[in-house]
């Protein structure tokens, strides 16, 4: 597939006779430009706890991948973590602001910023919760493990053109 994106131009990606992209290979990348995937090793006396909230990959006895997603698909898993994690009232993704959950809570208390989101206080129980960019998730998660985990080697790969194509067809990135 490196061949390929090497020395072509444009890609045409086909499904059942339907075509579903047809443009440059460098428009293609940069559909993926936000997703990014965060590989650690960890030492082998390291004990590793999951995180809901993190896309968690164990791929290894002491290796695990960090994927994170598109803002689109990162909203709809920090909306479930907020809805697991706090009692509310309602709580809803805004289309006209990107990367906004308004959460209304049944109590006051306060939602707690994590690696991947901020949160802003509107009153005692209305909080916005706003992702940060994948640049700043990164380096905070990058920082957590590293504070909180023996850390053996760490490194942060870009998707393959191979993965777009495939999310492309699975229909896992809107074009």
């Amino acid at each position: 597939m490196q061949d390929i994106v090497s020395t072509c131009e444009r890609l045409i990606i086909i499904d059942k006779v339907k075509k579903i992209y047809d443009g440059s290979v460098k428009d293609v990348k940069e559909l993926c430009d936000d997703v990014k995937t965060l590989r650690i090793e960890l030492e082998p006396s390291a004990k590793f706890c999951n995180d809901s909230l993190l896309n968690i990959r164990e791929c290894d006895e002491n290796i695990i991948e960090i994927l994170f997603e598109k803002p689109k698909i990162q909203l709809e898993r920090v909306k479930k973590y907020l809805q697991n994690e706090y009692i509310t009232e309602s709580i809803s993704i805004l289309e006209d602001e990107d990367g906004v959950i308004d959460v209304i809570l049944k109590k006051s208390c306060a939602i707690i910023d994590t690696v991947m989101y901020e949160s802003e206080k509107i009153t005692d129980k209305h909080y916005r919760v706003k992702l940060k960019d994948v640049n700043t998730q990164l380096g905070a998660t990058l920082n957590r493990f590293v504070t909180e985990y023996d850390v053996k080697d760490v490194l942060i790969k870009e998707p393959e053109i191979s993965d777009i194509v495939y999310n492309i067809y699975e229909g896992k990135v809107a074009l």
